[in-house]
């Protein structure tokens, strides 16, 4: 398998990708403060914890922005390919106002999850960052999207905060770190 820089031509397939996910589990924000009380506290707490649900639940990602539109925006965008078929890919998004790398998407194939294909995005994502001076790479998921949250965390990624309407439909959005 190999890893290389997306052209124009990749678009289609990495469009045809499903980035569906099934999650078992969900994050909740658990407050150690009260939220109604005026906040005059020098001190807030938080805790995330995992929920296992009832049953699995099918998360689509929470952005609703296009692929087409984020692919404009995007610095850079890698791509795994394996015998001649897009199996995965990963959307870096950079600005010359922060030192860190965001990462906009990152998809796999179905089929070829839990193969490392993630973890090899990543670390490519991590040499461009490297390569190109930035301080950090930073992901989000939506709190419902268990697999995405446990993949970041498994790959060296800290959690960074939290916004509870940072998706459209006011999704709770989960925010993580990697220093490079």
């Amino acid at each position: 398998m190999d890893i290389r820089q997306a052209d124009t031509d990749d678009f289609e397939a990495c469009a045809a990708l499903p980035a569906t996910v099934q999650s078992a589990h969900v994050w909740q924000l658990r407050l150690a403060y009260d939220p109604t009380a005026p906040q005059i506290s020098e001190e807030l707490g938080a805790t995330l914890h995992r929920s296992r649900l009832p049953r699995p639940i099918t998360v689509r990602p929470a952005s609703v922005e296009p692929l087409a539109e984020l692919w404009e925006r995007a610095t850079d965008i890698l791509v795994a390919e394996d015998t001649q078929d897009i199996v995965g890919y990963v959307v870096l998004v950079a600005s010359d106002h922060t030192p860190m790398v965001q990462i906009a998407r990152l998809v796999v194939a179905p089929l070829a999850r839990r193969s490392g294909i993630g973890g090899r995005l990543l670390g490519a994502a991590k040499q461009w960052g490297t390569a190109y001076r930035r301080g950090a790479l930073t992901a989000h998921c939506a709190a419902r999207n268990d697999a995405a949250a446990s993949f970041y965390m498994r790959w060296g990624f800290r959690f960074a905060g939290y916004s509870e309407a940072f998706y459209p439909r006011d999704e709770i959005a989960l925010f993580f770190q990697r220093t490079l």
